[in-house]
């Protein structure tokens, strides 16, 4: 890869449709970002009601390719990390900072991208597996 290129990975819609196919099929929780506004889309190709061709969809989610999704899975995550106790930085929106007694942690969130860096490796390792159900 050449150091001027950028690597930005972008989801086939075939690869985004299966997935979702399998996980609505199965009845497995999807994580995307609740959207706070309305939003109106076409209906879906494949999922056309020939009976009513002249209506619209209103979404409850943001699926991949929204333009209002990256709003809205910032805003989730966001959310998440302040009900476990991270504070958001008042200098800048994507920096949230975590402490306890003498362990900090800083975490970026920005984009397409997390930074996680703590200030010791068990705290850092407890933190990164907070998802899974473990207290940091």
């Amino acid at each position: 890869m050449d150091f001027d290129e950028t690597f930005s990975p972008v989801v086939k819609p075939a690869t985004v449709h299966t997935v979702l196919t399998l996980a609505l099929t199965r009845h497995w929780p999807i994580l995307h970002g609740n959207l706070t506004e309305t939003v109106y889309c076409q209906q879906p190709s494949g999922f056309k009601d020939s009976a009513h061709l002249d209506f619209v969809c209103l979404l409850k989610k943001s699926p991949y390719g929204l333009r209002q999704a990256p709003c809205a899975w910032y805003s989730r995550m966001a959310s998440y990390l302040l009900s476990i106790g991270f504070v958001e930085a008042k200098s800048d929106t994507s920096l949230f900072i975590y402490q306890r007694e003498s362990d900090t942690a800083y975490l970026l969130l920005y984009v397409d991208d997390i930074v996680l860096t703590a200030s010791s490796s068990d705290f850092f390792g407890g933190l990164s597996q907070h998802s899974s159900g473990s207290s940091p």
